[in-house]
Order: structure tokens, then sequence, then C-alpha cells
């Protein structure tokens, strides 16, 4: 089970290369071991919804549909990223304080566990 827990994820999101892995490591390991798991599913699926809200946000709705289309298609392809580098500016800083802001927040909810 342990193996699952510390396979990194990064490959199977486009936005991989913005993320701290290590930092998700560290929140899942404030909570006891049978938890990890569960813990780290829950951060990952935090991020996504994030991200998308971030990039539906910044990104102009007519590019919403286009956007949705590649996603749904790669969402593991840093090709999307790319794609909404060259739509949004700044794009990157965007969804790294997203990020951030989230792992933070969970961070300190688990904490006052």
């Amino acid at each position: 089970m342990t193996t699952n827990l510390f396979e990194n994820p990064s490959k199977s999101v486009y936005y991989h290369t913005l993320v701290q892995w290590n930092v998700v490591d560290e929140i899942t390991f404030l909570t006891d071991v049978e938890e990890h798991v569960h813990v780290r599913e829950y951060i990952l699926k935090s991020l996504d919804v994030v991200v998308m809200e971030t990039v539906l946000h910044k990104l102009p709705r007519e590019k919403h549909e286009e956007f949705m289309h590649k996603v749904s298609h790669s969402y593991h392809d840093e090709s999307v990223l790319e794609w909404l580098e060259n739509e949004v500016e700044d794009i990157k800083t965007h969804i790294q304080a997203a990020i951030q802001s989230t792992k933070a927040e969970i961070k300190t909810l688990l904490s006052q566990l």
C-alpha cells in the first residue's frame, strides 16, 4: 500500500511541474499512517478543483470549450499547460499561487486535528 502513496502522481496531471510534491507528502504525513492514502487523494482532488477554477476564471470564456476538450482527452499532457501559457498571461503564476494556498489551508486544517 505504501508504494502507491510514494508514487509521484506528477505524470497524471498537466500541471505537475507546478506542484511541489514533497510538500504534498509533508502534509500527508501530518495524519496517521492508515489515513495517508485517503489524505493524499483528498489533496490531489482539491488541487484539481482549485486549478480548474483558476484556469476557468483566468481563461477567456470563448476558450473554455477548447480547454475542456483538451483536458478531457489529455489531462496528463503538459501540452495543455503550454497551450494555456499561450492563452493567458502569467497562468503558471496564478496556478502556482492557487496550489500553494490550497496546500497551506489543508495543512492548517490537518494540523488542528
